[in-house]
């Protein structure tokens, strides 16, 4: 299988957050395995809010994360899905990234064979979850 990497975004996004803990992950040893990359969106606010600083998170991603990976954003309301299809449009330049509103759509997308429920259950209890 594939190296997963998911991790679960909740209440208000704050860009400096995300950067700082791409900061944190990329200096584990299993970054450096990763090979695709799921991040859970459905139980973030204000994404709306920021929109305008699409260009400088994906000024971060190519600059400073560098690492090329699938991505898959999950969403689930017109707000966030707004935010996330504006934000893949402008990583698509470089990388591939998609966003849908399932996991098992995602899972798919990764051509990776998980028991759904038993892994919808993990992200709901984990802040982060690698998979190997």
């Amino acid at each position: 299988m594939e190296k997963l990497f998911v991790y679960r975004v909740y209440g208000e996004f704050s860009i400096n957050k995300w950067k700082n803990y791409y900061h944190t992950i990329m200096l584990r040893k299993e970054w450096e395995c990763i090979e695709n990359v799921l991040v859970d969106l459905r139980e973030t606010s204000n994404l709306i809010d920021i929109i305008d600083d699409i260009p400088k998170m994906r000024t971060f991603r190519i600059d400073i994360i560098k690492k090329n990976y699938n991505t898959v954003l999950l969403a689930d309301n017109p707000d966030r899905t707004v935010f996330t299809h504006l934000y893949v449009n402008q990583l698509l330049q470089d990388y591939p990234c998609t966003y849908c509103s399932t996991i098992e759509y995602a899972l798919k997308v990764f051509e990776i064979d998980l028991i759904l429920p038993e892994f919808e259950k993990m992200i709901y209890n984990l802040d982060e979850l690698y998979c190997n």
